[in-house]
């Protein structure tokens, strides 16, 4: 029979499918094939037989594919040479392909390597897969995901993929084998999670998990495997493509395969949830999960199972939206907090708080266990409630009361009453008033509490609070919401004060909030929008971004669930979760959550500070999307309100950033000069910092080089000192500029050395260093390695930047001037067209405007060119 390209795609597919079924069910699955796939089955049977692994006619027997026809390379084999690396022995083979151990031989690295070889010699446009999966896996650089370090086709006409070897065993094995327990599982499991939702976040979907893709070294390290049938999202991250097309065939592995998968579904991170929940159940107990079987709360315990089952929950919209969300209900699983995948009974949740806190809860679980049944508990519950409410309206009475008979207390000067002698005097009146009624006493302290703070009385705030916290905890039960939002109140205290213990303190009273009150009340989601909100501002203060956005994403959620989704308060969380994933170069997603901020505050007025601070968020996004001119107007208008000094400080510093941005370099210096003084003066040491930054940089491409080096240093030296770790964002960014600065300076070796350990970042930040180090690369004449790195950074500005941001024009430049010189400077069409539009995006006056002519200019001079 002759088979034709259609025929060899759909036996591809079969063959992958097959391949993943047990023998057992082999021959009733290819009998229950449809009749147009029948004629394929004598072929099937063939491949999938025990003795074919190694038949190389098999595969010599179909046509190549393609326009031109290639002759099929002879049957790999122990010393052959493929490019640059010879095989040493067979370590695994797959349906249409097999991976060899083999070593590099012309001596530019010793290490010895995985070698992945397909099956079929030339397919619809391979070269463009093999280049997307080199793309994919040079980007995807993680402790937990096995590195690509080469591809290409050989002179024979084979492809070949070259990857970091794993000397391990398939996660599963590993597991059995060590006997590892149910918590060293889920360690394994985070390791897991962290490898795909960094794959997620530059918007890759692996497709295929399952324990054989997971290997676990001697060590206990997990690597992910086989990123050959990944695919580049399309749209934003988590949004279905329009269209899927995988020309290799290959779709998934059916036991590990969401639903919508098997059906052939656009692609979308949901997939990888699923397969993720469904290697954790055979990880968990031993076996798949199935309709007939699934997570069974009596066999892993009631969180598990709930973890469970939402991973491979047969919608998408009911699984976890992101890998992070997964890892985090994991985490919580390890340190006995409850899980946010579900519901839990309250019998169950005070149990977890008593395995961390046994001392002293004896007599309170054995209330709660009596209270936490059936009907029982709902009675409980509305009690509580209405209680609450009762509470809330008693403390709002008195607080309305307190205004209108508003008055200096004993012992205070007689006149006007300020805010601080108001509080003052309720405080007074609320200690010596409820009597028989601590609990409301506690709500209204918890309140007075909070305004002290709004009036910056840190000392007293935290001292009302602490009060009422030891007030309500001796007078409410334990699930009260009240207590959890006296404690979420305190970790906000803590995280603004300034003792050494400070943050520890904050950690602690946000995580037992939010650990106290899972109920799916308003209250209670107050109490975790707090406590989220305090863990995001410490994430993001150390310079753990993934925790950051994780905590500002359940922030929102809590929010809406509290106060309702147009509420100002609501807005203010959307604000915040958008600096988060401007931080982690997620522009796009940062400039829809400001967008939603927007749109709630022009109905639900805010108060002025976060007013002005929304506008000013507004603006800096602008900036980043390459909206210089608007941002500009909208910081000039800012500035022209005379606003507090702090806000007139940021908004200056922000101008200088713009200004520097459009190339007006001496006014983005005297900008950048006056906003460092004025925060050097309001002790904003935050944007001195960013201020000098800004300055190093312009003073840089005026050609100021030691100038600009000494600001750099200064920059540097005022990120550590603020506390900020070497891996935060800012440190690496500010690393990045140095080396910029050092290579303009025509200091390439000292550029080099500081550029080449920055690659961790991710979205545009990673985009950022690519660039850079493609500039290195071409200066030193590696014009072929400028187009690899200039190629992956165009790929990662185009997804979170739109098609004219100036930053995108200048990394076509670059990609068009390294296949120029790399193509042996002839032809100049694809040069010229690409500096005239990089050259548009520019005001009149721009520096960056000044950019070697493309058809006269040598390549000698093009070589130079830092932009």
């Amino acid at each position: 029979m002759s088979l034709s390209a259609d025929d060899i795609a759909a036996l591809s597919r079969l063959l992958d499918i097959g391949q993943a079924l047990p023998a057992s069910e082999l021959e009733a699955w290819l009998n229950s094939l449809p009749a147009e796939q029948q004629a394929l089955v004598p072929h099937l049977r063939r491949m999938l037989a025990p003795d074919a692994a190694h038949d190389s006619q098999l595969i010599s027997t179909l046509p190549p594919l393609g326009d031109t026809a290639l002759p099929e390379p002879a049957e790999a084999a122990a010393g052959a040479l493929i490019g640059p690396y010879r095989l040493l022995a067979e370590i695994g083979r797959g349906g249409m392909g097999s991976v060899w151990r083999a070593a590099r031989v012309d001596g530019i690295f010793e290490r010895e390597v995985a070698v992945k070889l397909p099956r079929l010699s030339k397919g619809p446009r391979l070269a463009e897969r093999m280049a997307r999966e080199r793309q994919i896996g040079a980007s995807l650089e993680h402790p937990h995901i096995a590195r690509l370090y080469d591809a290409g086709i050989d002179a024979g006409g084979r492809p070949y993929l070259v990857m970091e070897l794993v000397q391990g065993v398939d996660l599963i094995s590993y597991a059995n084998h060590q006997a590892l327990t149910a918590p060293a599982r889920l360690r394994l499991m985070l390791q897991v999670c962290a490898a795909v939702a960094h794959a997620h976040r530059l918007l890759v979907v692996h497709r295929d998990i399952k324990p054989s893709n997971l290997l676990v070294d001697a060590r206990g390290e997990v690597k992910l495997l086989d990123f050959g049938i990944a695919k580049l999202l399309d749209g934003a991250m988590g949004q279905p493509t329009a269209t899927v097309s995988d020309e290799s065939g290959r779709t998934h592995t059916p036991r590990y395969a969401a639903p919508e998968q098997l059906q052939g579904a656009p692609v979308t991170t949901a997939m990888d949830i699923h397969s993720l929940g469904v290697v954790l159940h055979e990880l968990l107990t031993g076996r798949l999960p199935s309709a007939a079987d699934p997570a069974d709360p009596d066999e892993m315990g009631p969180d598990l199972a709930l973890v469970v089952a939402r991973a491979s929950h047969a919608d998408p919209a009911q699984r976890y939206s992101s890998a992070e969300r997964l890892a985090d209900d994991l985490q919580r699983m390890l340190e006995r907090r409850p899980v946010l995948a579900g519901p839990t009974s309250l019998a169950h949740r005070v149990g977890l708080f008593a395995a961390r806190h046994r001392a002293g809860l004896a007599a309170i679980l054995v209330f709660i266990g009596m209270v936490a049944t059936g009907g029982a508990l709902l009675m409980h519950q509305h009690a509580q409630e209405t209680l609450q409410a009762q509470r809330a309206q008693q403390a709002r009475n008195f607080l309305l009361d307190l205004m209108e008979d508003a008055e200096p207390a004993a012992g205070q000067a007689s006149g006007p009453v300020t805010g601080l002698q108001m509080l003052n005097s309720a405080l007074d009146r609320a200690r010596r008033g409820f009597d028989g009624q601590p609990a409301l006493r506690g709500n209204v302290l918890v309140q007075l509490g909070h305004m002290f703070k709004v009036l910056d009385q840190p000392d007293q705030s935290l001292a009302v609070l602490r009060e009422a916290h030891q007030l309500l905890a001796q007078s409410v039960d334990i699930d009260d919401p009240t207590l959890h939002v006296a404690e979420a109140q305190l970790a906000i205290a803590f995280s603004e004060h300034d003792e050494p213990d400070a943050p520890r303190q904050a950690r602690s009273w946000a995580n037992t909030a939010l650990e106290g009150c899972g109920a799916d009340t308003a209250l209670c989601a107050k109490a975790r929008a707090y406590a989220h909100d305090v863990l995001r501002n410490l994430a993001n203060a150390s310079g753990d971004t993934t925790q950051a956005l994780l905590h500002a994403r359940l922030a929102v959620q809590a929010y809406q669930r509290g106060f309702g989704s147009e509420h100002s308060e609501t807005a203010l969380a959307w604000r915040n979760q958008a600096i988060i994933q401007r931080n982690q170069g997620a522009l796009r997603d940062a400039a829809d959550s400001i967008t939603n901020a927007s749109r709630i505050a022009a109905s639900a007025p805010l108060r002025a500070n976060d007013l002005l601070d929304l506008r000013m968020k507004q603006a800096l996004l602008q900036t980043d999307l390459g909206a210089y001119a608007p941002a500009r107007a909208a910081l000039e208008a800012l500035l022209a309100e005379h606003p507090p000094t702090p806000a007139r400080v940021e908004q200056s510093r922000m101008l200088a950033q713009v200004l520097l941005a459009q190339g007006l370099l001496p006014a983005a210096e005297a900008a950048a000069d006056a906003a460092a003084r004025d925060a050097q003066g309001a002790q904003l040491e935050w944007d001195r910092v960013m201020a000098v930054q800004t300055r190093a940089i312009a003073r840089s491409a005026l050609g100021r080089h030691a100038d600009a080096q000494r600001d750099i240093a200064a920059a540097l030296t005022g990120l550590q000192q603020l506390g900020l770790p070497a891996e935060s964002v800012p440190q690496q960014r500010a690393r990045r500029f140095a080396a910029e600065i050092a290579l303009r300076a025509g200091q390439f070796d000292a550029a080099a050395a500081m550029a080449k350990p920055l690659l961790p970042l991710a979205g545009i930040h990673r985009a950022q260093v690519l660039v850079l180090q493609g500039v290195l690369a071409r200066q030193s004449g590696d014009a072929g390695g400028a187009v690899a790195l200039h190629t992956q950074a165009a790929a990662l500005l185009a997804a979170e930047l739109p098609r004219d941001h100036p930053l995108r024009l200048r990394t076509a430049l670059e990609l068009a001037l390294a296949q120029w010189l790399a193509g042996g400077a002839g032809d100049r069409s694809a040069l010229s067209a690409a500096r005239a539009d990089y050259v548009r995006a520019w005001p009149q006056g721009s520096a960056w405007k000044d950019v070697p002519d493309a058809q006269t200019a040598t390549s000698a001079a093009w070589q130079r060119v830092v932009l």
